[in-house]
This record gives C-alpha cells, structure tokens and sequence, in this order.
C-alpha cells in the first residue's frame, strides 16, 4: 500500500484527486443550496398563489383549473426540497470525511517518501498523526470509498431514460408512481439516520424533478386550452409604407381611458435606412366600437429632424422622445426631442463608455433612462425627473447639459 501511495500517487496525483474531489462536493452544495433550494421556494410561492385563484374561481370560466394541478406541483415541490435537503447533509458529510482522509493520505505518503523506521518519517508521524481524526477516517473508508451514498440521490434511474410518446405513458412508469411528499417523507423517516445503498424513486433527485415537471406540463396544458377559450386573438396592425431598411425603435398603444369605446392609438418611432439624421412618428388610428371591425387608420406621418447627426437608438418619453445620437466628431448626446424643441445632454466619453441603446422606466417621480454599451455589459443611468426640471427653465430651442453626473 505504501509503495503504490509513493510511486504512483505521489504528492503532485494526490494534490490533483484532492483538489478534484473538493471541487465536485463544492459544486453540488453550491448548486443545491444557492440554486435549486431558493427555486423550489419560488416556485412553491407561486403554485400556492395559482392554487387559491383554482379553488375562489372553480366552477367559472375566471379560472378553469382544478385545484388537484396545482396540489400535485406543490407535492414534487415538497418532495423534491425534502431530498435536495437530505443530499445536502450527505454532501457536507462525505465532505468532512473526505477532507480527514486526504489529510492521513498526505500524511502516509510524506512517510513512504521519507521511508519507514527513518527519523523523517518518525517526525512526520509524531507531528501530524495527533492532528487527525480517525472516526471520520474510518467512517470514509468503510462507507465511502468503495461507493459514494450520494449517487443514489443525484444518478438517474434506469427506467426513466429515453423518450416517451405521451404524459400518460410517462406517469404509467412504476418509477413517477412511487414518487410525492408523503412517499418521500415515509422513505426518509425509514431510512432512520443511515445512509442509502440503492436508487429509491422517492429519494431520487431526478425521478423526482420528472414528476414536477411532467405536472407543470398538465398545469400548462390545461392554462392553455382555458385561454384559448377565454382570449381573442390578437390584433394585427400593418405598417404601411415600411420598407426593409426601415428599423422599429419604440412603439406605444394608447387609450381613452373616458371612451366607451374600444377606440385606440399606436404610435411608432422609426428610422429609415437612408435618412439616419430624422426619426419619423407615425401614428394609426382606430375608433372602432365593434371588436369584429378591424379598421384602423393611418395618419400622416410627423418627422423629427436632428442636423448633423446620426440617430442610434430612440424612445418615447411622456409626450417627447429620447433619441440617443452621434454626432461627426463621434461625440454621444441623448435629446430629449419633440417638433417644437429639444434638449440635448452631452454624454461624457473620458471613461472610454460607447453607448449603444437606451431604455427608459420607472415610476411617476423617479424616471430613468438607461444607456447601454460593450453588448450590454456597460451601463449608465440618467435621472429623467431631475433634467427636466433643469430643461423647464431654459427657453431656448437647443439646450445644452453635461452628463457628467451621470451613475
């Protein structure tokens, strides 16, 4: 044994298994504890929510979904969560052992090294051997070694690979009908503390996360057929006129809130491909009162020109537009722009930013407009609210503001 650890494991081999074996039981705690777990809790928030929505609106076409959807998610939730639990306690264990075995494994090959009866491996042996923790050492050799408990968690079942025609085929697999809470909760409580030597469908991850996910698709199935039946499908609305140069920034649909009519308005920025200095707004039109009378109107299009540069990127804002533009010196402004005026801000380039396309949101007191650049890894915000109390005080046409206090 010792000549195999000197020879052929050597210092430099068991530096690289030890570092190989932290990395997978590192990996697996991260994914179940900063992943799965948190997961399984959002998604447990939200079946309860559909749940109570399924039972207040059940009988009525509000909601058409039988509670027992819902109920069947939440089991695999809990199930799933109770295993993930258990596997994690198997990881942090089998970790802790493994640890305190590479430990006594360094220890015996720094002796093999120094060779047996020699004074070096006596002074290894005196100062490292009180420093180890034997039970652990045992416990990994006589239950981990020869197999880890922690594959019969994780390993997928046998019966559940390859493919399946239908759901009812799926759940006719004697693998889903040994699965659910109280199934997974009965197997834990047997399993009594110890460790588990064969696949049990209900303490296996992947069985498991096959029936959550073939009860989403019924719920889903379901969801489906009752908004086919409940929801109109929707309106169209060609942009006549529109080329293939032409590039849809923004569009907006507006509504008369007082109107007892379905009457609306959508608006569209645009630029053409051959006129990149003006964003053009069209606007159609359709006072229909009647859903079965699809006319809508097209007005004539408004045009707003900015000399000299290049428009990027534009957006509605209130009754304005953003356009984000470049100018021929490739210095980079937002304008806040309409037919009458505009506002230009200067966007600072000494950090080397490029902006690339903006989005604006928010709330009423607080808009932001959010500038973009390097594919969307860079970005800078704007408080809108704040420039347009400075923009009210100014009255010429073209106003200049630096954006240098910008985040």
């Amino acid at each position: 044994m010792k000549e195999w650890l000197v020879d052929i494991v050597k210092e430099t081999n068991h530096k690289r298994w030890d570092q190989a074996i932290n990395t997978m039981y590192t990996n697996i705690h991260n994914h179940i504890f900063v992943n799965l777990l948190p997961a399984l809790d959002r998604l447990g928030i939200a079946a309860s929510a559909l749940r109570g929505h399924a039972r207040w609106h059940e009988g009525t076409d509000k909601f058409d979904a039988p509670p027992a959807l819902f109920s069947n998610i939440l089991s695999g939730i809990d199930a799933l969560r109770l295993i993930a639990k258990k596997a994690l306690l198997t990881v942090m264990t089998e970790h802790r052992q493994s640890r305190a075995f590479s430990k006594w494994l360094r220890v015996m090959i720094d002796v093999g090294v120094a060779g047996p009866g020699t004074k070096g491996a006596a002074e290894t042996e005196e100062r490292e051997v009180p420093n180890l923790d034997f039970p652990l050492i045992l416990a990994y050799i006589k239950d981990i070694l020869s197999g880890s408990s922690l594959a019969a968690y994780v390993n997928q079942l046998e019966g559940l690979q390859g493919e399946v025609s239908s759901s009812r085929e799926l759940f006719a697999k004697p693998e889903l009908n040994a699965v659910g809470y109280d199934k997974t909760a009965a197997a834990l409580e047997s399993l009594a503390g110890g460790s588990l030597g064969t696949q049990e469908p209900a303490l296996n991850m992947p069985c498991t996360a096959v029936y959550l996910s073939a009860h989403v698709r019924q719920m889903d199935e379901q969801v489906t057929k009752w908004q086919g039946r409940v929801l109109t499908e929707p309106e169209s609305v060609p942009l006549q006129g529109a080329s293939h140069n032409t590039r849809l920034l923004d569009t907006v649909m507006r509504t008369d809130a007082n109107s007892p009519s379905l009457a609306y308005t959508i608006e569209t920025l645009e630029v053409e491909g051959e006129s990149p200095q003006q964003v053009m707004v069209r606007t159609i039109s359709s006072g229909h009162t009647d859903p079965s009378e699809k006319k809508a109107k097209t007005l004539s299009p408004a045009f707003i020109h900015f000399s000299a540069m290049e428009v990027l990127d534009a957006k509605f804002y209130a009754n304005d537009i953003l356009a984000l533009v470049r100018d021929d010196e490739n210095t980079y402004y937002i304008i806040q722009a309409n037919q009458q005026r505009q506002l230009r801000i200067a966007i600072p380039s000494s950090d080397g930013f490029i902006p690339e396309y903006l989005i604006t949101g928010g709330r009423r007191g607080k808009m932001v407009c959010l500038l973009f650049g390097n594919g969307g890894l860079d970005w800078k915000a704007l408080d809108l609210d704040t420039k347009a109390s400075v923009g009210k005080a100014e009255e010429d046409v073209v106003d200049d503001f630096d954006m240098s206090g910008m985040d």
